[in-house]
């Protein structure tokens, strides 16, 4: 199995046609495939060690999502919510509500045509409870829809048909009902781009393009954004050495390149979103790089020195972490690693501000997180798995501090 995100198994596929666009056929044979070889790689189920918990484990097939990459979105009432990439009545993923009760409700089955499928991405709620997200495929015109799922209902409202821009990362909010979020695969060279969709009118448009391997190259993950609207975000690739960038853009469409990986011992290929502190100093992951060439975990000051916090090694310790990072008030960063741990599955690791790494869960079977973790602010931190559980289609976890 490549080292490379299962996120990445989007791109990876554009390779297998040669050219710059994926192909809907291509995109879920691969994808199904490279989930196919981690699940067939071990057995299902995963460690239930001290303070770890199943949550619920996704059935897959037509009654149920399957496959979950990005992070969940928790409510007031301690509800979670997330997307499947695939499952569901049509096979093309899910948007569903996971209750405190485990209870699981599917509240939306992606088609695949107008509707939209393969909802590579998180969710964002707004103050009224409406889901938000986009989609890899489908809508009028093949590219995918940015959809709202208005609370308490279970009918699906297109607020855009893209046009070949596939975006991947979660939605964020800024000023005056404007909503950001990045595509991969759009704009020029497909070289990918930060987007806005004003909610009002539902009119979606680049802020910024990425132009060529100086700029960075293909975003994959969502973005952040200070008091100022400033938006912060990496790409994977592209940068001076080809590595990837971290990023900066204003809301006018001005962008900086904050950092370029060399993809040595500074760390390569970040894939997952960041995460600030109070200083302005950033935080993330690569995916490869690093002493061990199985990632990094790094800190961004704000003057652009970068420093590895820690090199993953593999074996007992994780290895290619492909989500961002969750920091807590005393400053120690959460997140998972793809593989690593006692079965290659990946594991969730705590990371303190003296540096110790702790692994609080080492996953068994058939595991491979590969999503961002949440934490509730009291001790709980809650993720996903793209496969391992009782089928073998993913599950969420709950891990209690």
């Amino acid at each position: 199995m490549c080292l490379l995100s299962l996120k990445k198994a989007l791109i990876v596929a554009t390779l297998f046609g040669g050219r710059e666009t994926m192909t809907l056929a291509c995109a879920r044979a691969f994808l199904g495939t490279a989930i196919l070889a981690v699940a067939t790689a071990a057995g299902p189920g995963a460690a239930e060690a001290k303070g770890f918990k199943v949550l619920y484990s996704f059935a897959g097939g037509p009654g149920d999502g399957a496959n979950p990459t990005h992070a969940l979105l928790r409510d007031k009432d301690g509800n979670l919510y997330g997307t499947t990439d695939f499952g569901g009545t049509s096979g093309y993923g899910t948007v569903f509500k996971l209750a405190p009760d485990g209870t699981e409700s599917i509240l939306l089955n992606f088609d695949g045509a107008d509707g939209g499928g393969n909802p590579l991405g998180g969710l964002y709620m707004d103050k009224k409870g409406a889901l938000y997200g986009s989609t890899v495929i489908g809508g009028t015109n093949g590219g995918g829809v940015i959809f709202k799922l208005s609370h308490g209902k279970e009918t699906e409202y297109p607020l855009y048909h893209l046009t070949g821009t596939e975006p991947m990362g979660s939605l964020i909010a800024g000023a005056n009902g404007v909503l950001y979020g990045t595509a991969w695969n759009d704009g020029l060279d497909y070289a990918g781009t930060v987007t806005e969709l004003e909610l009002k009118s539902g009119l979606v448009r680049p802020l910024y393009f990425f132009t060529n391997y100086n700029d960075g190259f293909r975003p994959l993950d969502g973005l952040i954004a200070d008091k100022h609207g400033i938006l912060y975000g990496t790409t994977s690739e592209g940068g001076t050495s080809e590595n990837g960038t971290v990023f900066k853009c204003t809301p006018m469409g001005i962008e900086t390149d904050l950092y370029n990986f060399t993809g040595g011992s500074d760390g390569g290929d970040p894939a997952g979103a960041l995460v600030s502190d109070s200083g302005g100093n950033l935080y993330g992951t690569t995916n490869l790089g690093g002493a061990n060439s199985s990632g990094v975990v790094f800190k961004l000051a704000p003057d652009g020195t970068e420093t590895v916090l820690h090199d993953f090694a593999g074996g007992k310790d994780g290895a290619n972490p492909a989500a961002g990072l969750v920091r807590d008030a005393k400053g120690n960063l959460y997140g998972t690693t793809q593989f690593g741990g006692h079965d290659n599955a990946g594991v969730v690791f705590r990371l303190a501000p003296n540096g110790k790494e702790t692994i609080l869960e080492a996953f068994k079977g058939s595991a491979s997180p590969d999503g961002a973790l949440i934490d509730d602010g009291q001790g709980h931190l809650f993720g996903t798995t793209l496969t391992g559980g009782t089928s073998n289609n993913g599950m969420v976890f709950e891990i209690d501090e």
